[in-house]
């Protein structure tokens, strides 16, 4: 009832502003009056009004009945419709489309990935077409699980899988996805870049995007494009992955890996890089790659894998830029090998 309203008024706009405009200037016609500078200003005013409801009504139809995407944040009311629509969780609260158990199914392998909204799969509507339900669909004999929240971190993922074991959860084998842009947790001034993203707009563009999808939308955007003109991407996390950040996310994969390793399971990790075209995404990926190989931990680095592919192609829309079907298909492919050729085969973890 409340979206009907606000369509409706939304769409009564340009009625409105229309008669007001022809009213406005037929009076002046009838009067047979010299237009003055205040009256032509306000009849103008009236017209671009006028014009400006009618491309926002368009927009707001296309956005409120007709687009269906998630947007990188979800912030916008149109990416969270897309969530209400498309996400669903199962028994452990992850989005997956089959429940877990906590022991494992006897003579079947568990594969364990544990990450944040690159493996949910937040942008890809079918769960199905996501890099963790692929892999259980092409083997029936591994019990593929995917241990996925958007917005995790790895201290929360720690913190999800300790609370797992303690609940009688049995590891076979770990891999932590990660995401090359998650050391953005130890930085403090990506910290208040998202505090101000958090911030409420404010009055009265408050009110009017809480009440029109097309609103909302394009302040969303036009903060976003506002937050990266003023330059946060540019090295920020070149700097991180040189200083006291990075010191505390090796701290933080440590105390990950030893969780797993000390509750007897096989560990190994999957790295994202950035598709919001970050620079220096290559040397930021050697550095996690040397840290694992001094900890003799197989890890996969899926630079390579999207680097002959264009960004647009990799990311699930213009606006979202976490894995699209076909990122999610190649990383599948990849996973698989790198699962059955170095993981697996030296895996000491009970069959």
């Amino acid at each position: 009832m409340r979206d009907a309203l606000e369509f409706l008024c939304i769409a009564a706009l340009p009625v409105v502003l229309g008669l007001a405009t022809l009213g406005f200037f037929r009076a002046r016609v009838r009067g047979r009056e010299r237009v003055g500078f205040f009256a032509l200003a306000v009849g103008n005013a009236l017209l671009l009004l006028t014009l400006a409801s009618a491309v926002l009504l368009a927009f707001e139809t296309q956005l409120r009945f007709f687009y269906d995407a998630s947007d990188g944040d979800n912030r916008t009311r149109v990416s969270r419709r897309w969530f209400e629509r498309h996400w669903r969780g199962n028994s452990f609260g992850v989005r997956d489309d089959v429940d877990y158990a906590l022991r494992r199914a006897p003579g079947r392998r568990r594969i364990s990935f544990v990450g944040d909204s690159f493996t949910a799969g937040h942008g890809v509507a079918n769960v199905a077409a996501r890099y963790p339900n692929l892999l259980r669909a092409r083997h029936p004999e591994w019990e593929v699980h995917a241990l996925a929240i958007p917005g995790l971190e790895t201290p929360d993922e720690t913190k999800l899988l300790r609370d797992l074991v303690v609940r009688g959860y049995v590891l076979d084998v770990v891999v932590l996805e990660y995401y090359v842009e998650n050391v953005g947790r130890f930085v403090p001034e990506l910290r208040k870049y998202f505090r101000a993203l958090d911030r409420p707009m404010p009055q009265p563009l408050r009110f009017l995007m809480e009440h029109s999808f097309a609103l909302d939308t394009f302040a969303y955007r036009a903060q976003t494009r506002w937050m990266y003109a003023r330059g946060y991407w540019s090295d920020v996390y070149a700097r991180a992955f040189a200083g006291e950040p990075w010191r505390e996310q090796q701290a933080a994969f440590d105390r990950f890996r030893q969780l797993v390793e000390r509750n007897g399971g096989a560990f190994a990790v999957v790295t994202f890089p950035t598709l919001a075209g970050v620079e220096g995404r290559g040397a930021m990926l050697e550095r996690i790659d040397a840290f694992w190989a001094q900890r003799s931990v197989p890890h996969l680095d899926l630079l390579p894998v999207y680097a002959p592919h264009p960004v647009r192609a990799l990311a699930a829309n213009p606006h979202d830029a976490h894995p699209s079907e076909l990122a999610h298909r190649l990383a599948a492919d990849a996973v698989e090998q790198f699962l059955v050729e170095r993981v697996l085969p030296g895996s000491s973890a009970p069959r």
